[in-house]
């Protein structure tokens, strides 16, 4: 049985563990303006699996609730001359989109700078969301069509955290 998050403690990502989130990620704090990570756990980083809802926290405090319907990242294995893994930059992974990406990327990156200059620990955890496939009739004939849930479940989420502390996380601007 589940023990609900004691209401001091709802934003202490450790609460959500039993939900199915699991550290993906840290930010390297030499990495500022354009993130890189580390203390990836590279199974789920690099899995191929296209639903996802994603916490972001400072000093395990959720500060962003997201989702995702693409992979969390896609492997780039040379950087800066040396053999290593992280999420290519661009449109087909959310953690690639937010190491370098412009709008809500951006933001949370600017916002997050201050903190991980004075040392704070900035993580991102995930929870692999289920892919259901559904039997619809299409003029008379079946078809298998699939769903995703990570849209849904972020909006529930989001409305947790509203009613049980009244707001928000600091980066989520709002349910949508």
């Amino acid at each position: 049985m589940n023990t609900p998050c004691k209401s001091g403690k709802i934003l202490n990502v450790k609460n959500f563990q039993n939900d199915g989130f699991s550290h993906i990620c840290d930010v390297d704090s030499t990495t500022i303006a354009n993130w890189r990570y580390k203390n990836i756990n590279r199974s789920l980083m690099f899995d191929n699996h296209n639903s996802w809802v994603y916490f972001i926290t400072l000093d395990n405090v959720i500060v962003k609730v997201g989702e995702t319907g693409n992979p969390l990242g896609i492997p780039e294995y040379w950087i800066q001359g040396s053999f290593e893994t992280q999420p290519k930059t661009g449109s087909k992974s959310r953690l690639g989109r937010l190491r370098t990406g412009d709008g809500t990327d951006s933001y949370i990156r600017e916002q997050l700078a201050g903190y991980i200059r004075k040392g704070h620990l900035v993580s991102v955890w995930a929870k692999k969301c289920q892919n259901k496939v559904l039997t619809e009739s299409i003029c008379g004939v079946d078809w298998h069509v699939s769903t995703q849930i990570h849209k849904s479940l972020e909006i529930a989420y989001l409305t947790y955290f509203i009613k049980k502390i009244g707001k928000l996380p600091l980066l989520n601007k709002a349910r949508k």
